[in-house]
């Protein structure tokens, strides 16, 4: 088994690559990891989405909570990270991701 240390830094080279959702969900295949997140809002939702031009409007702040499992162990990031909507669709996957990676890079392990 692989010591904590080498664990979080190989877990983190493995998500600063991932540039897909599928990506992400394949790097948790593997058994000694897991991961759920959270999301939170505080304000209401208010938001359109033009099919023609594919545009997103409207308002909405979306915190992201992550929890890792590595071998066990957890991880959290110290404060929450926001996600920003982008102004298209198009843009939905890579602006989740930029979250959860710079919310990731953030981990620490929690002590009992």
């Amino acid at each position: 088994m692989l010591n904590q240390a080498y664990a979080i830094r190989q877990f983190s080279e493995n998500i600063s690559q991932t540039t897909t959702i599928l990506g992400l969900n394949k790097l948790f295949q593997d058994p000694k990891l897991d991961l759920t997140i959270h999301f939170e809002s505080n304000l209401p939702w208010s938001l359109a989405w033009d099919l023609s031009s594919n545009t997103l409007t409207g308002s909405c702040k979306i915190t992201i909570s992550p929890k890792l499992v590595i071998n066990g162990e957890l991880y959290e990031p110290s404060c929450k990270h926001d996600f920003v909507l982008p102004s298209s669709c198009d843009g939905l996957e890579a602006a989740f991701l930029k979250a959860l990676k710079d919310s990731l890079g953030a981990v620490a392990r929690v002590w009992d």
